[in-house]
């Protein structure tokens, strides 16, 4: 996710991922900072995938509530 505000000098990043790290075994991952930087990280691991989803979901309601933009990734070769 994205959020600029060219007045206010902001130019901000939001990256959420589920993580699957073995059987029954999942990370919740949060990367965030100011575009150009390495930013900070979050991590919460659980072994049920339904919690795992639930908080995504709940940062991604979270964050767009507050002015963040999803941003679509394509990781495909051409």
């Amino acid at each position: 996710m994205n959020q600029s505000n060219v007045m206010a000098n902001n130019n901000k990043f939001y990256i959420l991922q589920i993580l699957e790290e073995g059987p029954s075994n999942y990370a919740f991952f949060c990367r965030w900072g100011r575009v150009g930087v390495v930013g900070q990280t979050s991590e919460m691991r659980t072994n049920d995938l339904m919690t795992a989803i639930r908080t995504y979901d709940a940062k991604l309601r979270e964050k767009t509530r507050g002015g963040y933009r999803v941003v679509e990734m394509n990781y495909e070769n051409d």
